[in-house]
């Protein structure tokens, strides 16, 4: 069996510094986004297991490449390193899971029903926030920040404290504030006013098109 070190040669300082970034697509993001949550904070034991497989597997795959003639001694090589590696990198990062537990200040027990309720909201809504963060389109992103920007500015006017439901007065500024934006639709007929628009969107880059080359 031919060997193979362990890590890989390291590319010079010149050829990293001067790679140009790509910008990661909506998918791309989605797979970092989760990757980097289980590396941060761990998840289910089997989706661990999958991960540091699948990655080592593909790690081992990449550094093999070209060594080997036979496949079926490369697919064992590959595997006798995957099984060589997994465990330490697994107690790794379990020790990183412990330490970033410990880092967290605790936060104080709710002391009343109240207390214990609303905690229990705050905690369930930072979670779909953060899976909002994940998950939402940009246009979504930024329809969320402009209502925010104009709930702060109702909490902060001259009479704070005097809308019952500062959130909801946000929303409904940002709906009904600029109709160029937002269009009411009934739900059954979105996919085809979207389509619509698409065409219209299309007919008129063919006209600007048109008359660029005129």
């Amino acid at each position: 069996m031919s060997k193979t070190n362990r890590r890989s040669t390291p590319k010079p300082a010149a050829e990293v510094q001067t790679r140009t970034p790509r910008e990661l697509s909506p998918a791309q993001q989605i797979i970092c986004d989760e990757i980097a949550d289980m590396l941060t904070h761990g998840g289910r034991e089997d989706d661990i297991s999958n991960m540091l497989y699948n990655v080592l597997s593909h790690k081992w795959n990449r550094a093999t490449e070209g060594i080997y003639d036979d496949e079926k001694k490369r697919d064992q090589a590959v595997s006798e390193f995957v099984d060589r590696d997994i465990r330490d990198y697994d107690v790794e990062l379990k020790a990183e899971w412990k330490r970033n537990r410990r880092a967290k200040p605790e936060a104080a027990d709710p002391k009343t029903v109240t207390d214990r309720i609303r905690q229990g909201i705050m905690d369930e809504l930072r979670d779909t926030f953060e899976s909002f963060l994940r998950h939402g389109t940009p246009e979504e992103h930024r329809f969320l920040r402009d209502v925010l920007v104009i709930h702060e500015g109702v909490n902060r006017g001259p009479h704070p404290g005097v809308v019952e439901l500062a959130l909801g007065e946000a929303f409904m500024t940002e709906l009904e504030g600029d109709a160029s934006h937002y269009i009411k639709v009934p739900m059954r007929l979105a996919e085809q006013v979207a389509k619509y628009a698409e065409c219209l969107i299309a007919v008129d880059r063919d006209r600007e098109y048109a008359a660029s080359v005129q």
